[in-house]
């Protein structure tokens, strides 16, 4: 992450606080943070969680993550990569997909 964008103006999270950030996964569990780790190192199909390093604990920003949901979904589609306007624009399509899966059981 660039310590000069938009996104500084976010609150840092440490990793284990953004686990909570996503929507529960496979059993209704959440995302633990080994997993939150390696998309932030090795990212899913090219798309990295962006992260920064505060002494010895890895953090992120909720626009950061909302970016990477939007990434992610755009990346599946095929489409080009989306660039929200504003992070309530990606809070609400999160909060939109999120009730997507509910609905779906997932």
């Amino acid at each position: 992450m660039n310590p000069h964008s938009d996104n500084t103006l976010d609150e840092l999270i440490s990793l284990a606080e953004a686990c909570r950030c996503f929507p529960r996964r496979r059993a209704g569990k959440k995302p633990h943070i080994a997993t939150l780790y390696r998309w932030s190192v090795s990212g899913v199909r090219g798309v990295r969680l962006r992260t920064v390093q505060v002494g010895a604990t890895r953090c992120t920003t909720r626009s950061s993550i909302d970016q990477f949901i939007a990434d992610l979904t755009a990346n599946r589609d095929g489409g080009p990569i989306a660039r929200p306007v504003s992070p309530t624009a990606a809070r609400a399509q999160r909060d939109q997909i999120e009730r997507e899966l509910e609905q779906e059981g997932l």
